[in-house]
């Protein structure tokens, strides 16, 4: 590298750092003033208030970063450029036989590394900081709590919908939850539904992610059980040799009435015998399943089964549970509470979103696809408003004034041009990689035109 490589970087990469705190500063200190009240509805003291809005703002520099990263990198070359032009160094270094080519090329591969920081916190740093960035302005620090309104989960053959009154993020606790379940053509099959009393926690169970229900049961989508699968009681009659065989200890057996025509229902169980008492599980695990949905879970510390004359051959559960298998952690319910939740993903996240079979009239697919194709082209979009920008500055036929008001004026047509793309009825692909269309053939076209 050249001294003048490392001068022109020297110098770029101040007046970058410079631009980065000046916007970054601006940034907040208008939020700030704008939402103030929300931070004074918290009613912490002074001390405690300051430490809640710096953390508040600590998180939101990131989103912040990514947000100004391409203004940024505009702001340090123009600054840059515009600082050599002012005291003549352009001049001399053209007398020199320097190219202005040659001075632009240090400060775009500098940009160049400096969109693939931008590309480096969107994919690593935000999404290990998203349930923070979705925080509201006036949450009580510790006793941040909210409803779970109607999400949308996939887990193999199974697109259920869960809702509960409430999540207390604290301790991860959902209240009085209840799941929608839907087979993979988004057809309701059945509702697992919690006690008056119940909660659900996030739990594993046999290597499978979900939730665990302390009371629950389950309700048909069509008709009614005359007494519905709960953790208390299962209706699920074997067979003798099935029952022989669960109470020796050979193995699970499956149990399958007909709920209706077209759609079966199996019941499996297994568990360990209880030597203390006869017809008793240890650890029973009853698998219930619809068609080749897997509905709940039902555990317990023990189930005997009961044949009295007066009442149906039946289950009874003693510390019953309810485990419902699910895709959602508490930082995924926090962050889907946000209608921007989607940017705060990396593009693995984004990919698998994008492969998931939604139901009609749902856009997450077809959004995730865009944000993907957003993420390959914004670092080019960066690179490419720079370079925009720059034959405006190099120009030596105008005044400095003049020729930042021009660069300025570029840059936010082509910077309003990427947002519109975005926001208008354009499909994914189109959306993301039209300004690179039309604005990369004229900024080839402008950049060989400047008179080196």
């Amino acid at each position: 590298m050249r001294m003048l490589d490392r001068y022109i970087l020297r110098s770029f990469l101040w007046a970058t750092c410079l631009g980065f705190v000046s916007l970054l500063t601006l940034r907040i200190v208008l939020d700030l003033l704008v939402n103030m009240d929300e931070f004074a509805k918290l009613g912490l003291p002074i001390g405690e208030l300051a430490r809640y809005i710096a953390r508040y703002y600590g998180y939101k520099s990131v989103v912040y970063f990514t947000e100004l990263g391409g203004i940024i990198i505009v702001f340090g070359a123009m600054f840059t450029l515009a600082r050599m032009n002012h005291t003549n160094e352009l001049t001399a270094m053209l007398a020199s036989g320097v190219s202005l080519h040659r001075v632009v090329w240090p400060i775009v591969l500098c940009s160049m590394l400096l969109s693939g920081l931008i590309v480096a916190d969107h994919e690593l740093l935000i999404p290990s900081v998203a349930s923070e960035l979705v925080r509201d302005r006036d949450e009580v620090p510790g006793s941040r709590q909210f409803s779970v309104q109607l999400m949308p989960d996939e887990y193999e053959n199974a697109r259920n919908v869960w809702y509960a009154r409430q999540l207390r993020v604290a301790d991860g606790v959902m209240q009085q939850p209840v799941v929608v379940v839907r087979d993979a053509d988004f057809q309701h099959i059945a509702t697992v539904r919690s006690g008056s009393n119940a909660h659900a926690v996030r739990a594993r169970h046999g290597g499978e992610a979900g939730w665990m229900f302390t009371d629950g049961f389950v309700e048909r989508a069509h008709g009614v059980w005359r007494h519905r699968p709960s953790t208390h009681r299962i209706d699920a009659i074997p067979t003798r040799p099935q029952l022989q065989r669960l109470l020796s200890g050979d193995g699970p057996v499956t149990v399958a009435p007909r709920l209706s025509p077209g759609q079966a229902m199996t019941i499996t169980i297994r568990g360990e015998p209880s030597a203390a008492q006869a017809a008793t599980l240890r650890r029973p695990e009853f698998i219930l399943r619809i068609g080749d949905v897997e509905v709940v879970r039902f555990l317990a510390r023990a189930a005997t089964y009961v044949a009295p004359d007066e009442v149906a051959p039946h289950w009874r559960l003693t510390g019953g549970r309810a485990f419902v298998r699910s895709t959602f952690t508490v930082d995924d319910l926090v962050l889907r509470r946000d209608s921007r939740w989607m940017e705060f993903l990396s593009a693995a996240q984004l990919n698998k979103l994008a492969r998931q079979k939604r139901a009609r009239g749902d856009t997450t697919a077809q959004n995730a696809r865009q944000l993907i194709h957003i993420r390959v082209t914004e670092p080019i979009n960066n690179v490419i408003m720079l370079l925009v920008g720059l034959p405006f500055i190099l120009s030596r036929e105008r005044n400095i004034k003049a020729s930042a008001v021009l660069c300025l004026l570029t840059v936010g047509a082509f910077y309003i041009f990427v947002h519109l793309c975005r926001y208008i009825d354009l499909p994914p692909v189109w959306s993301a990689w039209t300004p690179l269309l039309v604005f990369g053939p004229i900024t080839a076209v402008t950049i060989d035109a400047v008179k080196t």
